[in-house]
């Protein structure tokens, strides 16, 4: 039993996973809407396109599994008016890129591999393979018939060579065959198409071949659907960009409410208090894989202690024990390597992450610095943009405006404390209008 029950409390949380179970989806209700809209609308090429870690691939499986018919989270949201008729299902192939998949032809030799492999697919492709064979073992039979009938005399008939399929051909082909077959259209899913090293041709496939029985569909980490596609200009009528935005803070509540339903349905009786999900929630910055990892970390602290409550402690234990895992640690050596051995630089870069929004006006950042003590805070705003210094930061809108290369890397300087002694606080306390003069505890990594 106890361990049964184990099993419920570090599952409660999905840190590690996408949410395929549509109980266990929380928010994105708009998103959701756009995206089932996209499904409908032919010729269309839907793009889920974010910053990591807002659930970009999650969402993605959500579209799935309406794209074949599932209504639950449709339903759930009371959009069951969108839900798709039998006759206007997908089948569904999934694909994830990673950095060896290279370019388009890597692209196009993963999605004929997932199509070919698909459980509902495969026996319409070994059919169509027979037929093939067949057809083309009687057309030898033949050619060989007239060969020794005519003899000496006659001229055997040669057909013309022709090329062997191209990768886009042979796709094309597959999908053909498996929607002819099975009466049904495609869908495509690429997932993780920013690690394509070169997208160059992916846009005007996808406009050359998206169709009323082909559909294609995009996820990626990126900033605009330009960033994640070369020649986006041939694709733009087509694509239907959809922004997936941090989670509010009610959205970022709903999924703490989902693990205490699914602990209920385990039996395991176990809240969050108010204040611990208050504190999750803040920590995590919008980030539903921090709710996630943070949630399941201090469930389990608390489970452990034999707690019928999740507390403000066992969350804090959770952010302390996040910072020194081996998740945090590549943004813990990207800290580093951007404050150097400079005191100000850290100053600047903190007073860049605690700013609101995600343009940050460089001279307001440089305007908090100095009256921080920085005096040469735009130096230090240049070095952060440099690869030197990890290019934790870049340009936008012509360079009046800089963002953090990497939203989540931002939400760790959020949580970590600074390695030189009360700069964390200073800025912090800027901030929030309160008195910079006032004592200060020093920092983890003080020396």
């Amino acid at each position: 039993m106890a361990d049964a029950q184990r099993s419920v409390v570090l599952n409660a949380f999905l840190p590690s996973q996408e949410i395929d179970d549509p109980a266990r989806f929380a928010g994105r209700a708009a998103e959701v809407r756009e995206v089932a809209d996209a499904l409908r609308t032919e010729g269309s090429v839907p793009l889920i396109y974010g910053h990591r870690g807002l659930g970009k691939s999650s969402l993605a499986r959500q579209m799935r599994r309406i794209a074949m018919g599932d209504s639950a989270l449709l339903d759930h949201l009371g959009f069951s008016e969108l839900m798709l008729a039998p006759e206007e299902t997908f089948l569904v192939a999934w694909v994830s890129c990673t950095r060896t998949t290279g370019n388009l032809a890597g692209l196009l030799q993963l999605i004929i591999n997932a199509v070919e492999a698909h459980p509902d697919a495969r026996e319409c492709l070994e059919a169509r393979s027979q037929e093939v064979t067949e057809r083309t073992s009687r057309t030898e039979l033949s050619a060989t018939f007239v060969k020794r009938e005519w003899g000496k005399t006659s001229h055997e008939a040669r057909r013309p060579s022709s090329a062997a399929p191209t990768l886009e051909e042979r796709l094309i082909s597959t999908c053909e065959v498996v929607a002819t077959c099975i009466g049904q259209r495609v869908l495509i899913v690429v997932d993780e198409v920013d690690l394509l090293t070169d997208s160059a041709g992916l846009a005007s496939f996808l406009k050359a071949h998206s169709s009323d029985w082909l559909k294609f569909m995009l996820v990626g980490i990126a900033d605009s659907h330009s960033e994640l596609l070369a020649d986006h200009e041939s694709v733009v009528r087509s694509l239907l960009p959809v922004h997936v935005p941090p989670m509010s803070v009610a959205e970022l509540d709903t999924i703490i409410a989902r693990a205490e339903m699914t602990l209920a349905g385990g039996g395991v009786k176990i809240q969050f208090r108010p204040r611990s999900r208050d504190r999750i929630i803040k920590a995590a910055a919008g980030f539903p894989w921090f709710v996630h990892l943070l949630g399941q970390s201090s469930l389990i602290r608390s489970y452990d202690a034999g707690q019928s409550e999740v507390t403000a402690s066992d969350v804090a234990e959770a952010i302390s024990h996040l910072l020194q895992s081996r998740l945090a640690q590549n943004y813990a050596g990207l800290y580093r390597h951007a404050i150097g051995e400079s005191k100000d630089r850290e100053l600047v870069l903190r007073v860049a992450a605690e700013a609101s929004g995600s343009d940050l006006p460089l001279p307001l950042i440089e305007q908090r610095a100095k009256d921080l003590g920085v005096a040469e805070a735009r130096q230090y705003l240049d070095q952060l943009h440099q690869t030197g210094y990890g290019a934790v930061l870049r340009s936008v809108r012509e360079g009046a405006f800089s963002r953090f290369t990497d939203e989540m890397f931002r939400t760790y300087v959020h949580l970590c404390p600074s390695i030189y002694p009360n700069v964390d606080l200073r800025v912090s306390q800027s901030y929030e209008g309160f008195d910079t003069d006032a004592p200060r505890s020093r920092g983890r990594h003080a020396k």
